[in-house]
């Protein structure tokens, strides 16, 4: 269950720094703690004095709301300062979730860290505390709500277009090169979301992607592929028959007004890079089931299908969709990674071959 970060810097200051002082409670020989806001701008939030057998030491705590690469960059900094100021003191981060990586970079600073997920790395005279591998339980903080919302992900489709590497937009351009378009200020609060977590950067040249892999990788553990409403139908005809009337179908509805159709998921990745074999069938439709249904022999079924009509989440599905030399239109390769990576089974080693032989190949000429 997904939980909620106070909106209130103070209010989150208070939680972070009782968080704090309970695990160090906790350590047998801490005889007591002593904790005091820092009137003024001194470089750290607040200071505890810790009192063991050993002697005092004191804490210097700096606490982010936000945790995204951006912010933790902003709290090195303060933790330079505040060893100026106090050298013999150990800095300390607390934020709602750290991931890994942000955690590793606290530790090689020397600073130690707390998130409100659980995980902590506490190492200052003879206390040693450490612990990992807690989920993040504010998987909808605002950062990841709007970069993985519908329409910011059409903005994300367009950064990511494997035709376009390493090109400079202004936010004009994106808005009109997302499809369907979205509104300049909707490129803006997706564009700063990405700034934030370092995957994208401003200049007077426009926006670049940086990481468009890595900004992939992480479309990919939040992107939700059963927002897309399945239906499953039973065909008599064989593989190659059904695929080829499929191909023929989609053709035509893609010329209706109004109506999109393609080969979605395994059936694109199969007409992009094929790796996995599948008996299935899957076709992203906007539009009436019955534009394809009518034309094949088939029955809707709850299980044992090879035909999958998928009404999608969204148009944004689209972007880039590609025509085959039999005619047929199949998703293109960042909408196919992400289907098939989300669909289970051999599905992320599809996914994963679409990445090293397609994608990864073009996004390194930028």
């Amino acid at each position: 269950m997904n939980k909620s970060i106070s909106t209130n810097e103070q209010a989150f200051e208070q939680e972070g720094l009782a968080r704090l002082t309970t695990l160090l409670k906790a350590v047998p020989f801490v005889k007591s703690m002593k904790v005091g806001p820092q009137p003024g701008d001194h470089g750290w939030d607040a200071e505890v004095a810790v009192q063991t057998a050993m002697g005092v030491v004191r804490l210097l705590v700096v606490c982010k709301r936000r945790s995204e690469p951006r912010y933790l960059r902003e709290a090195v900094a303060q933790f330079e300062l505040a060893r100026i100021k106090q050298p013999q003191a150990y800095t300390v981060l607390v934020a709602p979730y750290l991931s890994p990586e942000s955690a590793a970079i606290c530790r090689e600073e020397g600073s130690g860290y707390m998130d409100l997920a659980g995980n902590c790395h506490l190492s200052f005279g003879h206390i040693h505390i450490h612990q990992e591998g807690f989920a993040n339980p504010f998987r909808e903080q605002r950062g990841t709500a709007t970069l993985f919302a519908p329409k910011a992900e059409r903005v994300l489709r367009a950064l990511l277009d494997p035709e376009l590497p390493g090109r400079n937009w202004t936010f004009r351009e994106l808005a009109r090169h997302a499809a369907p378009g979205v509104s300049v200020g909707q490129v803006h609060k997706v564009i700063k979301a990405l700034c934030d977590h370092e995957f994208a950067a401003q200049s007077a040249e426009g926006v670049r992607l940086l990481k468009p892999e890595a900004m992939l990788l992480e479309w990919a553990k939040n992107y939700r592929f059963e927002r897309n409403k399945a239906a499953r139908f039973y065909s008599i005809l064989s593989a190659r028959a059904l695929e080829t009337k499929l191909a023929n179908i989609i053709n035509e509805v893609d010329g209706m007004p109004n109506c999109e159709a393609a080969f979605a998921s395994f059936s694109a990745a199969a007409r992009i890079k094929p790796y996995v074999r599948q008996h299935r069938h899957y076709v992203y439709l906007k539009g009436d089931a019955t534009l394809v249904t009518k034309h094949l022999e088939v029955k809707e079924v709850s299980s044992g299908e090879n035909v999958v009509i998928l009404e999608p989440y969204d148009d944004g599905v689209f972007y880039q969709a590609q025509r085959q030399d039999d005619g047929g239109i199949c998703t293109g390769p960042v909408q196919t990674y992400l289907d098939v990576n989300a669909s289970g089974g051999r599905g992320p080693e599809a996914a994963e071959h679409i990445l090293a032989t397609v994608l990864r190949d073009r996004w390194r000429t930028a």
